[in-house]
């Protein structure tokens, strides 16, 4: 889906936004995020032997810049942040964002 967010590059770069059309498919595949999400999780959480409560508690302490369980790897923040995104439409746009950002470098 992050080819579909060059319109929001796009928007930003000329300052006309985002068409509505637009933003209704970007809900969409944060949708469909989410639920793609929600499958890597739980296969993570049994992996470990883990909870789900427990997992939540450990992104809350990671996303506050503790340590937990699942994140005994320091390098752990980008995984953090893509599940920040499965409750922070926001954070989800940024990341497609500059996934199309990515994209667009690399076609050039």
């Amino acid at each position: 889906h992050a080819a579909d967010f060059e319109t929001a590059l796009d928007g930003d770069r000329t300052g006309a936004g985002t068409p509505i059309k637009q933003a209704e498919r970007w809900r969409s595949a944060h949708s469909e995020y989410n639920e793609i999400m929600e499958e890597i999780l739980e296969a993570l959480v049994k992996k470990n032997n883990g909870t789900i409560e427990a997992f939540m508690k450990d992104v809350q302490c990671a996303l506050a810049g503790g340590e937990g369980f699942l994140f005994e790897d320091e390098n752990y923040s980008e995984f953090v942040e893509r599940i920040q995104a499965m409750d922070d439409y926001e954070c989800f746009h940024r990341i497609m964002c500059e996934a199309a950002q990515r994209a667009r470098s690399r076609h050039k």
